[in-house]
């Protein structure tokens, strides 16, 4: 804004045209620091972004909060974990995030695991997340049932975790080439 006199001109029009001027600079100055902190805020978001993208993402579903523990505790140093003790939940979940790799216990109440797979396998959007079944249960037909539905992995509890480890290998480097 330009300060222009004119003739004649009060002391009282010269004090309201410079505390004009200093309001107009003041907002000036909150808007470009307004941008900046709404910069700041964007590449902070951007950072954290792709950080987590160099990071793979494993969901655990268990109502065991014993495995849960244990595997987040083994994994977390590496991967992004999310440790969650329900199917429902786990379904929830998805609806907003998509993880790399899912362990999927058998056995669990409201949804049992096979539930929440053919849930899983049913979204576009997910049907290619890799999903290993975790389980105690060693009956033939269990077994059998599972493998029908073609998981990409089954794994006996007690948990073995050379043997996780190896399955997140061969699936998120296979996922990868």
């Amino acid at each position: 804004m330009d300060l222009l006199l004119s003739r004649p001109i009060t002391i009282g029009n010269i004090s309201e045209r410079i505390l004009k001027l200093f309001r107009s600079i003041e907002e000036e100055k909150e808007k470009i620091i307004k941008e900046r902190e709404e910069a700041a805020r964007r590449a902070t978001e951007e950072l954290q972004r792709l950080s987590r993208g160099s990071r793979k993402h494993i969901l655990i579903i268990d109502d065991d909060k014993n495995i849960l523990k244990l595997l987040k505790s083994a994994l977390e140093d590496r991967y992004d974990v999310t440790a969650i003790a329900n199917g429902k939940m786990a379904l929830k979940f998805l609806e907003t995030k998509t993880p790399d790799l899912i362990f999927l216990d058998y056995q669990m109440p409201v949804m049992n695991g096979p539930e929440v797979f053919k849930a899983i396998k049913k979204s576009s959007s997910l049907a290619n997340i890799p999903i290993v079944f975790l389980t105690g249960i060693a009956e033939r037909e269990k077994i059998t049932e599972v493998i029908s539905l073609k998981p990409q992995g089954y794994l006996l509890k007690p948990i073995n975790m050379e043997r996780v480890n190896e399955k997140i290998k061969a699936l998120l480097e296979e996922e990868e080439a």
